[in-house]
């Protein structure tokens, strides 16, 4: 072969060769950044488990802008056996569906999450029902298969795959994320008895809040994690010195999923991330 056809032949398979890896690079590299944006909730604590501020607020006067609270509340679920790792999303959907067992029949199969005590509803205790509600959401909700917890979409798919292997429908509706909040959806969402799921970065849960005349005192209790919670009420409130707006605050009540505290506020305005927050409806 002379020099020439030597020359052709070889920038040939190089640029082939060139081709073939640029193909094999740009693809993984776009799944790579799909899979990077992708949140992962699993309530890893990070760097320390409850340790506890106090805060105190002074104002002149206060402007209740919002407060609106489900009757009843969800239920405060949390995982009783310790087997469900990073698997807050399955106790999460254990909540949501032991809420709407109240009025779904056998949506929990053979099992009434709830008693009647006058013209109350009050939630039974964790038990094996329970226990074997959420684990089987777990594993749904493909809890640690593609990561360390479970997505919002597994959250999503999981949920829906119970509830219409049960005989029924789920509907999820977006009430923002970041800053971009309908308050008013959430407290209408509330109102007609929907619970709310938040998606959220969280740098702590407002363990006690006392919302007074002049003063707000506040204990929020650290707990690092990207983290599910089902909310079930909202109180927006607006604080001011004299005519001057100090700051407004926005809390929702949830149930935590948490043992040691399962119940407690999440204020929007002094959380790490907002991912999302999503309305959830089963008929």
């Amino acid at each position: 072969m002379n020099t020439k056809k030597l020359y052709v032949v070889t920038l040939s398979i190089v640029a082939i060769m060139i081709a073939f890896v640029m193909g094999f690079t740009f693809m993984p590299l776009e799944v790579f950044a799909e899979e990077a944006g992708e949140i992962y909730y699993n309530s890893e604590i990070r760097p320390s488990l409850f340790s506890t501020r106090n805060e105190t607020l002074n104002y002149t006067r206060k402007e209740v802008l919002i407060d609106t609270t489900m009757s009843p509340k969800t239920p405060n679920y949390y995982d009783a056996d310790s087997v469900l790792k990073n698997g807050c999303a399955a106790v999460a959907g254990g909540i949501i569906v032991g809420y709407y067992d109240i009025t779904l029949e056998n949506i929990i199969p053979n099992f009434s999450s709830f008693l009647k005590r006058g013209g109350n509803i009050v939630y039974k205790p964790i038990d094996s029902n329970i226990q074997n509600l959420m684990n089987d959401l777990y594993f749904r909700m493909k809890v640690n298969t593609t990561g360390a917890g479970a997505t919002e979409e597994q959250f999503k798919n999981g949920l829906n795959e119970y509830v219409v292997d049960k005989g029924y429908n789920i509907t999820y509706r977006g009430y923002g994320q970041g800053s971009k909040i309908d308050y008013d959806a959430i407290a209408n969402s509330f109102k007609n008895g929907k619970p709310v799921a938040l998606f959220i970065t969280m740098s702590n849960l407002v363990t006690n809040l006392e919302i007074g005349d002049t003063n707000l005192t506040m204990t929020t209790t650290e707990y690092n994690a990207n983290h599910i919670l089902i909310a079930n009420g909202i109180k927006k409130v607006r604080y001011y010195n004299g005519n001057n707006v100090i700051r407004t605050d926005t809390y929702l009540s949830v149930s935590s999923g948490l043992e040691h505290f399962p119940t407690g506020y999440i204020w929007l305005e002094g959380t790490t991330a907002v991912n999302d927050i999503v309305g959830v409806e089963i008929y």
